[in-house]
């Protein structure tokens, strides 16, 4: 976990992420150096867990801006759903809402265009895309360790691999496909 912290750690060095840890008032300038250097668990998860919630913020603003009529029917069903989750002692209607927000996702290809988006990002978007999928697979190491999903931790660990070697943490990027492997 510290040296997937540490790979992101690396990679958005520089990037103006890290300034804006310090800008905003969420960190200080060594809180910062020491989670892009990995070393503070849950200041780094809460880091890069901001970071993450702004970034699909402005990116579904982004795609919202090309088709509004999208909009629409995924916020009625992340409504429904944000309620039904605020009663889920009481509610037994969870999972059809969940259904009901995936069915609504599916209907809008919002999945496609957000696939369509990838492919022809360049620059900063590019780079700040990778970011969020980086991060997501470090989310999925969590969750895999957290419930025991030995399927979904095979899956992200081999998943870190690849930015174990991009980011030169040898010992875990020539150990994890054996690892996966095994």
């Amino acid at each position: 976990m510290f040296s997937a912290l540490k790979s992101i750690g690396s990679y958005v060095e520089g990037s103006g992420i890290d300034q804006l840890w310090v800008e905003t008032g969420m960190f200080s300038p060594t809180t910062v150096r020491q989670v892009l250097e990995g070393k503070h668990l849950y200041r780094a998860m809460e880091a890069h867990m901001v970071t993450l919630m702004a970034l699909y913020f402005i990116f579904f603003q982004t795609l919202w801006a090309n088709a509004p009529e999208d909009k629409t029917g995924i916020e009625e069903a992340s409504a429904e759903l944000n309620e039904e989750f605020r009663n889920w002692k009481a509610s037994s209607r969870l999972p059809e809402a969940h259904a009901k927000l995936v069915s609504a996702l599916e209907k809008s290809s919002i999945l496609w265009k957000m696939e369509k988006y990838d492919e022809h990002a360049s620059g900063m978007a590019r780079f700040l895309r990778n970011y969020v999928k980086q991060f997501e697979c470090i989310l999925h190491f969590v969750r895999a360790s957290r419930q025991g999903q030995w399927d979904l931790h095979l899956a992200a660990h081999e998943e870190l691999a690849k930015y174990f070697f991009a980011h030169d943490h040898l010992n875990y990027a020539r150990l994890s496909p054996v690892y996966v492997a095994e």
